[in-house]
């Protein structure tokens, strides 16, 4: 089944919310079992996670790719999907 100009173009808008959406949710997780979890509560200490350099490289590239952009006529754009 052929998909119209329409439907791609609301499928497109709901892959650049759902990647967005995947971006907050790992980088609110990185901030919850972070090390600062620790001063909460000592036995939480087992949930702290760091986010090791390839992940940080990962996130840092996606918000250049996605976020800050320009487009062709030089002005800024929110995202690039």
């Amino acid at each position: 089944m052929l998909l119209g100009l329409q439907e791609l173009c609301r499928l497109h808008v709901i892959l650049a919310v759902c990647v967005c959406q995947a971006y907050l949710c790992v980088c609110d997780m990185l901030i919850i079992f972070s090390h600062s979890i620790k001063q909460t509560s000592p036995q939480l200490e087992p949930l702290v996670f760091d986010a090791g350099k390839e992940l940080q490289l990962r996130l840092t590239r996606f918000l250049n790719d996605k976020v800050f952009i320009e487009d062709d006529d030089g002005t800024n754009s929110l995202f690039r999907y």
